[in-house]
């Protein structure tokens, strides 16, 4: 997908694979090949299909949900622990007995894993385990699902490059409430998110990107920690679920789809 946006004395120009990551590569190379001043890419599949494709290109993080080093890398990189921590005490604020949670994450991101250590690290001081799901197809998702349903799984966690809108429809099949750390969740249907601010990025990124355009080098402008998150929740998806928010919850709600 293209989308393009001009102004005075600057465009930009939107690639977006659409969710399938074997064509990231080729996106990648084919932004590379559009010569700009600048790139910005966002998440851990994205920024690496860019540093494949050019070590010259100045690259942003936008953000990543872990580093990718690189001498013409730099941008944001989100503050996992404390997302981790954020995302499973809501999971229990929504389930105070959860013993079963599981986390649904996309096969192709390298850093899905890394995801999977740090919520099993935040949910060990409540002594709960965090299963994964690794999933591309259709088919997988479903699979998923199912087995969860068999194992009475009872918070999934969805991760940050899952396809939002099929996780949605199917924990409310599967009546399981589910919670994610992206943005745009809650807006395809979720139940709630746990996401670092999309203002904030905006802003920081906007900041990275200026002082590229004057004239710095990636190598001299630091990886910055983001650790700025909204809590999104979705009062259709909780009412469909006979779940209902405490009051704690909505009171630190940043965003509340009716």
């Amino acid at each position: 997908m293209r989308d393009a946006l001009e102004g005075p004395g600057l465009a930009i120009d939107a690639r977006s694979a659409g969710g399938r990551f074997g064509e990231l590569d080729k996106l990648a190379a084919e932004v590379v090949r559009m010569r700009p001043d600048v790139i910005v890419a966002h998440e851990v599949p994205s920024v690496a299909a860019a540093a494949k494709a050019t070590q010259r290109i100045p690259i942003v993080m936008a953000p990543a949900s872990e580093r990718i080093a690189g001498p013409n890398i730099t941008g944001l990189v989100a503050d996992s622990a404390r997302q981790a921590a954020g995302i499973i005490g809501l999971g229990r604020d929504l389930k105070p007995n959860a013993r079963r949670i599981a986390l649904l994450a996309n096969a192709d991101d390298p850093s899905s894993r890394a995801l999977l250590n740090t919520l099993n690290q935040a949910a060990a001081r409540i002594r709960v385990p965090v299963g994964i799901a690794l999933v591309r197809s259709a088919d997988d998702y479903e699979a998923a699902f199912a087995q969860w349903d068999r194992l009475r799984v009872q918070v999934l966690i969805v991760g940050p490059t899952a396809h939002a809108k099929r996780s949605a429809e199917l924990a409310q099949r599967f009546r399981l409430p589910a919670v994610s750390v992206a943005d745009g969740f809650v807006e395809a249907g979720g139940l709630a998110s746990y996401a670092i601010s999309s203002r904030e990025t905006a802003r920081k990124t906007a900041t990275y990107v200026e002082r590229i355009l004057k004239g710095a080098r990636p190598s001299e402008l630091p990886v910055e920690p983001i650790g700025t998150f909204d809590l999104s929740l979705n009062l259709k998806t909780a009412t469909a679920l006979d779940l209902e928010f405490p009051d704690g919850v909505l009171a630190r709600a940043n965003a509340v789809v009716q």
